[in-house]
């Protein structure tokens, strides 16, 4: 599902309802900062959004990130964090959830494949 962009949902939703720009503009708005603020806590890798859909965290950003963070936390290198007033124990705890949420989505991949793999092979063996 590719994310709509605000403007575009304030728009029209604001002629659908017959409601003014910016009602819907603080609305959405809001909304999107709530959807933010749980992605940004990591408090699973998996978040669903009502009538939005559920949003996946991407293992490859994250493996990326993990690296980017554990670099920093022992290069003392903020030049390349975006907000460089990050603390050491907000990187810390960062790295621990990632590496927690990463490890979580390997196991769900791991368990995925071997269901797949049992069901071959019970259908390759009834077909015998």
């Amino acid at each position: 599902m590719k994310p709509t962009k605000r403007n575009k949902l304030v728009k029209a939703i604001a002629e659908e309802y017959q409601i003014s720009e910016e009602d819907v503009d603080n609305i959405v708005y809001y909304y999107y900062k709530y959807a933010a603020s749980l992605m940004e806590k990591l408090t699973d890798s998996r978040i669903y959004l009502p009538k939005l859909g559920t949003y996946i965290l991407k293992t490859g950003t994250a493996s990326h990130r993990l690296k980017m963070y554990k670099d920093y936390l022992e290069t003392g290198d903020r030049s390349k964090i975006f907000n460089k007033h990050v603390t050491d124990e907000e990187l810390a705890y960062k790295v621990e959830r990632l590496t927690e949420l990463l490890q979580k989505e390997r196991d769900v991949k791991v368990k995925a494949f071997e269901i797949k793999k049992q069901k071959y092979e019970s259908n390759r063996d009834m077909e015998k």
